[in-house]
């Protein structure tokens, strides 16, 4: 049914919506960090991969932006996509 497969469309376009708006809140949230107190916001991670340390210098803000919304697409985008199906359900008394 095409009705259905665009709603689910719609609750995706949704919940991407969603993600990228809180990655936009934490980067601009560091960036006016970054401006108060004169640091630069995406340097110098390190991280732990696999009982390997890993170093990244610098970061640009977009691709900092990019890494954190595929990241949390992949880990919240299907719960919050069921999420939104079932309120959506239930506002219109179907089930």
């Amino acid at each position: 049914m095409e009705t259905t497969n665009q709603i689910e469309k719609a609750l995706e376009k949704k919940v991407n919506a969603e993600i990228e708006e809180i990655v936009e809140q934490f980067t601009n949230a560091c960036k006016a960090l970054g401006k108060k107190y004169g640091a630069r916001c995406f340097q110098d991670f390190e991280f732990k991969d696999r009982d390997k340390e890993q170093k990244i210098t610098t970061l640009r803000e977009h691709d900092v932006k990019g890494i954190l919304i595929k990241s949390v697409k992949q880990k919240y985008a299907e719960h919050m996509l069921k999420k939104k199906s079932e309120e959506l359900i239930a506002k219109l008394d179907l089930i």
